[in-house]
């Protein structure tokens, strides 16, 4: 069973809009994933499927053109690491993100997130 997706370099044909169609149907046929790596792919938003990816401990969307997270994103229970740098078209993270009990590095960095003080 397949455990990382990573891809990497500047190969255009990783980088392509026909992931986002694929993925619903290729994201549970992988259910032991632990890292999912989609930095720099040309999609517009994160399947719903995501959630079914309960071992998942890694994730980055960095530089992706995602404006927001699907709520089965607190599925993840599993996840401690989330790399969303550079999502400049995303503004608020989902209200199941307080689920993630067990995420430890957040990297939200040339995103638009308006942190407030309470």
């Amino acid at each position: 069973m397949l455990r990382t997706f990573l891809a990497t370099g500047e190969v255009e044909s990783w980088r392509i809009s026909t992931f986002q169609q694929d993925s619903p149907d290729l994201l549970p046929e992988l259910p032991l994933l632990r890292v999912l790596s989609l930095s720099g792919f040309k999609i517009s938003e994160v399947p719903e499927s995501i959630g079914t990816l309960r071992h998942l401990r890694y994730l980055n969307l960095s530089r992706t053109c995602i404006n927001h997270l699907p709520e089965t994103v607190g599925n993840l229970y599993n996840l401690q690491t989330l790399i969303l740098f550079g999502c400049n078209n995303l503004t608020k993270l989902p209200n199941s993100f307080r689920k993630l009990t067990n995420l430890r590095h957040l990297d939200v960095k040339d995103t638009r997130f308006c942190f407030r003080c309470c």
